[in-house]
């Protein structure tokens, strides 16, 4: 028998090694694969029942900020925690899912599409709506019982072939009421009163970015006169007790802004909602883009003043309520001429309308004016169309909004 030399037994060990390392590697590629295969499955799990949590949310009746868990699928696996919050005169919904040890979280802008289509609401003061120049109003409009007829002033008759492109429809003594709850609510925020959230002191020049799933960011700012340079974006809240000038290097995204009185200066590109007590001065050729809001809201018997100046586009809802009316003085939400507001424009004071507004108007009365005269419920060469808005505009809960939520921004 002829004996195997040594060298051949070390060979055979060595390769015996190596195909044992090979086939490890082999097996332990494979058990990687597979891990990474599940982590990956389980990841797009989570995002999914996320997804899903959304889609369920804008169905829901859910409470301001209290979160709703729901099993998706009843096999107490997958859950999302929703969490919906009001945001100015919009809200916010949060969906966060967890999977095991995954977790996701994604939150929305919500809107409100409108309930009632119509252009204008005139409140029946026994005045009519007088037409002038090239004035355009699509319907369906209320009007008060007198009426709307044709007028000449500066120089300049009515043009149009017809008076209302739309049906026409008694208008009430009184305007409809916005959504008491939101008010109070934007009352308590113009006050300083915030619950449950994070507080920091107000610089000009900050920095801050804060996604919607954080609690609340509050910035507080001094008694004093402020300027507003900084970038702010995402859940932040501005609260200034004096006034605050917002310069036109600003960026604001996404925030919300209360202050004694607000001006924003000329060429201003803005998405945000501002909301003031005394007085609101947009400058002009600013540009708030959708979903934005602009409001003045006074609960007193003072008369105040929101004025948009010409070239200025706000998108979203303009207001100016006064809940106690002046006596001596009016209130007067102005309304330069080449101004655009698309959506809904609310006052329950005196409007002096030079602009045109894509949307919807309410307002107790209509004063112009003009270099010669005043003028009670004239419109001159203004364009009035609830047509010329989007289709798919969202609105939020302020007035005349319906039950059915969408998605009007996607954050985080």
């Amino acid at each position: 028998m002829k004996k195997l030399q040594a060298s051949a037994l070390y060979f055979a060990l060595v390769m015996a090694l190596l195909i044992s390392l090979i086939s490890g590697s082999f097996i332990l590629y494979a058990h990687s694969v597979r891990q990474e295969l599940l982590h990956w499955d389980r990841s797009d799990k989570v995002v999914d029942n996320c997804f899903s949590g959304i889609a369920l949310g804008l169905n829901q009746d859910l409470k301001d900020y209290i979160p709703t868990e729901l099993d998706l699928y009843h096999q107490f696996q997958d859950s999302v925690k929703l969490t919906s919050k009001p945001w100015g005169v919009y809200e916010t919904l949060t969906s966060e899912a967890h999977t095991g040890k995954h977790e996701f979280s994604k939150s929305v802008w919500l809107g409100r599409s409108i309930d009632e289509s119509f252009s204008l609401y005139l409140q029946d003061r026994s005045k009519p709506l007088a037409l002038c120049g090239k004035t355009y109003i699509g319907g369906p409009v209320y009007l008060p019982k007198s009426g709307v007829k044709r007028a000449y002033i500066e120089g300049q008759n009515y043009q149009g072939e017809q008076l209302i492109y739309g049906a026409v429809k008694t208008s009430q003594r009184s305007l409809p009421k916005p959504d008491a709850e939101r008010i109070q609510a934007l009352h308590r925020n113009l006050l300083g009163q915030f619950a449950s959230d994070s507080v920091l002191t107000y610089i000009s020049n900050d920095s801050l970015n804060v996604p919607f799933y954080e609690k609340n960011l509050v910035v507080r700012a001094s008694a004093g006169e402020e300027y507003c340079t900084g970038f702010f974006e995402g859940n932040v809240i501005l609260h200034f007790p004096g006034k605050v000038t917002i310069a036109n290097t600003a960026q604001l995204n996404g925030v919300q802004v209360f202050a004694r009185e607000i001006v924003v200066q000329e060429g201003s590109t803005l998405q945000a909602q501002l909301f003031a007590t005394e007085k609101i001065h947009i400058e002009a050729n600013c540009n708030l883009k959708h979903p934005s809001a602009v409001g003045l809201l006074q609960p007193e018997n003072k008369s105040v003043n929101l004025e948009i100046e010409s070239g200025s586009r706000i998108e979203g809802i303009t207001f100016l309520i006064n809940e106690v009316e002046p006596i001596r003085h009016f209130s007067t939400l102005k309304i330069h001429p080449d101004v655009l507001l698309v959506g809904q424009v609310y006052t329950n004071q005196d409007l002096d309308l030079k602009g045109n507004i894509h949307g919807q108007l309410w307002c107790k009365r209509m004063l112009m004016k003009t270099p010669s005269s005043l003028y009670e419920n004239h419109l001159l060469s203004v364009e009035l169309d609830i047509h010329k808005l989007p289709s798919d505009f969202l609105t939020g809960n302020l007035i005349n909004y319906s039950n059915h939520k969408s998605i009007i921004l996607w954050l985080d």
